[in-house]
């Protein structure tokens, strides 16, 4: 159990206090509209495609594990005009490591003059405390993932001498119009999802990841913020079933602010797993395929999904031969916590 921690308190450096900026800590639900405002413009500067609102960060931060928003969102204003913001967050990994997560949104026009200097050392500052309370003999980590277009992100990464020891890579199938016919193999379905089947298709999941890097450890807590999750639609899912067993999943879903921002008819087809009984047999391939066919049925024209580039089980190359081309890389840093 971590304890609740004081807020930080320090004086920003010269440089900054010289351009009227002041730090503070998240204090209210009308703080999630001007940091919605943040995200987007910051994000669009990257290139990236995310479209957030207030009650958006609002539902996902009051669901997040290990995380008070009262401690662990920090913002830096000026004259009430919020400019930049860093969420600190923290898990217990399956390797035995804790790893510290660090996300910074910066205005474009305030970047490089010192604003996202000051948010990840003060957010270093305070996961550093909650990594004095967890058990000392893992080993713990800072880390924050930065994607190949946030080059002001490489610089900060760079001069606090984090290290990249993962890729990630965004992919996208342009073209739904020529989707390959892969077939499950005889005796596995795919059948209508139906709620009370969420915690068994959970449990397939976890089991299906249980041996990929950077798994976190779970408890009953960790259901009930994924049955509570408002993007799900579980009748996009494709389940594949053998009798009672489910031995393969993915777990499709729409982001319709995003569309709507980008003009965009895209879904996306994510948590594509399989346990490993019954792996080597195209299934999740097929099940890909079938989640493809689905959205374009549904009118839309293009599907995405994230995939880490090291996948023991090839699934980058697998998403190339059904269409899938990488139009994005992200590199996750990190950098060990001396204690």
């Amino acid at each position: 159990m971590i304890a609740t921690l004081k807020l930080l308190a320090s004086a920003l450096p010269p440089v900054l206090e010289a351009q009227g900026l002041t730090l503070r800590n998240w204090r209210e639900d009308g703080d999630f509209e001007r940091m919605a405002v943040v995200l987007n413009a910051s994000r669009g500067a990257d290139g990236l495609e995310e479209a957030r609102t207030g009650d958006d960060l609002r539902l996902m931060y009051a669901d997040l594990k290990n995380f008070d928003a009262a401690n662990d969102l920090l913002l830096i204003e000026r004259d009430a005009e919020l400019v930049g913001y860093a969420d600190g967050r923290w898990t217990e990994s399956t390797d035995e490591s804790f790893v510290y997560f660090q996300w910074i949104f910066v205005l474009p026009e305030w970047r490089g003059r010192g604003v996202e200097d000051e948010l990840l050392r003060a957010t270093k500052e305070r996961q550093r405390s909650y990594a004095m309370q967890n058990p000392q003999h893992f080993t713990h980590w800072y880390e924050l993932s930065v994607a190949d277009s946030q080059t002001w992100l490489q610089t900060l990464v760079q001069k606090n001498e984090y290290q990249p020891v993962r890729y990630l890579a965004d992919m996208v199938c342009s073209n739904l119009d020529n989707i390959p016919n892969l077939e499950l193999p005889p005796g596995i379905e795919t059948r209508l999802v139906h709620r009370e089947q969420w915690r068994a298709i959970w449990d397939a999941d976890g089991e299906a990841f249980s041996e990929h890097w950077g798994r976190v450890v779970e408890d009953e807590s960790d259901y009930q913020r994924f049955a509570n999750n408002p993007r799900w639609n579980s009748d996009l899912w494709q389940v594949a079933w053998e009798g009672d067993q489910i031995v393969g999943m993915v777990l499709n879903y729409v982001e319709a602010l995003e569309n709507e921002k980008y003009n965009y008819k895209r879904g996306y087809t994510e948590n594509i797993g399989v346990r490993k009984p019954w792996r080597g047999r195209g299934i999740a391939q097929a099940l890909l395929v079938k989640s493809m066919k689905m959205f374009r049925e549904m009118g839309f024209d293009h599907t995405a999904l994230g995939v880490d580039t090291e996948n023991a089980t090839g699934a980058f190359h697998l998403y190339e031969k059904v269409g899938y081309r990488q139009v994005r890389s992200t590199a996750v840093f990190r950098k060990q916590i001396n204690l």
